[in-house]
């Protein structure tokens, strides 16, 4: 499992840019992948999770993530 989230501007209109070459989101996303020891809730509708700054999604962060995902 992988959470995405997606940090997008105020303004409905500058989130996302799509056209035949290209996808743009605008602003950030960061990812968050649970830890095996990871506290499991009984809490059905919210959970809270801390995603640190360094987990920005970026283009370098792809082959990283794949190689966590796919040992």
């Amino acid at each position: 499992m992988i959470l995405i989230l997606f940090v997008l501007p105020s303004d409905q209109n500058d989130w996302v840019d799509i056209d035949e070459t290209e996808l743009k989101i605008r602003r950030n996303a960061y990812w968050y992948i649970p830890t095996d020891n990871s506290d499991f809730t009984e809490n059905e509708y919210r959970i809270s999770v801390t995603i640190p700054k360094t987990n920005r999604l970026g283009i370098d962060c792809f082959n990283d993530l794949h190689q966590q995902l796919y040992k």
